[in-house]
């Protein structure tokens, strides 16, 4: 498969993760958007390797096949506390950014995939409403 039909539309343009603080098999596999996220302040980093069926990235890393974003939090930020998992705060599957996941409970990270899920029907709907009572 091609690296161009890895990228998100979202990322126009990618360069290479440049920092020695990732081991190579991680490092090769991360390229960075060169558009900066607006709500997070820096760019996502793309996982290019294998991805589940989820579009998670799956990385070969401490003798296991974690996803990718949680190898590389690991590697740079440190362990996951436990009963936590990492939110994609981008909301990009493939990101491996530690700057854009945080550690929250699972109960927590359904409910905010299903707020962005479910936002433009909810907005849709508040906004029929006021209209209904003007």
């Amino acid at each position: 498969m091609k690296i161009a039909a890895l990228i998100p539309l979202a990322c126009p343009g990618m360069t290479a993760l440049g920092t020695d603080a990732l081991p190579d098999n991680l490092r090769r596999r991360i390229l960075v958007c060169e558009e900066v996220h607006p709500r997070l302040g820096s760019p996502c980093w793309m996982w290019t390797g294998r991805t589940n069926r989820n579009g998670y990235g799956r990385a070969w890393h401490g003798g296991a096949e974690p996803v990718a974003h949680r190898a590389v939090y690991e590697e740079l930020v440190g362990a996951i506390p436990t009963g936590l998992i990492l939110d994609h705060l981008c909301r990009w599957r493939r990101c491996c950014n530690p700057g854009h996941v945080e550690p929250v409970t699972p109960r927590e990270n359904v409910l905010r995939g299903e707020a962005i899920l479910f936002a433009p029907a909810i907005a849709s709907t508040i906004t029929e409403g006021a209209q209904a009572h003007a």
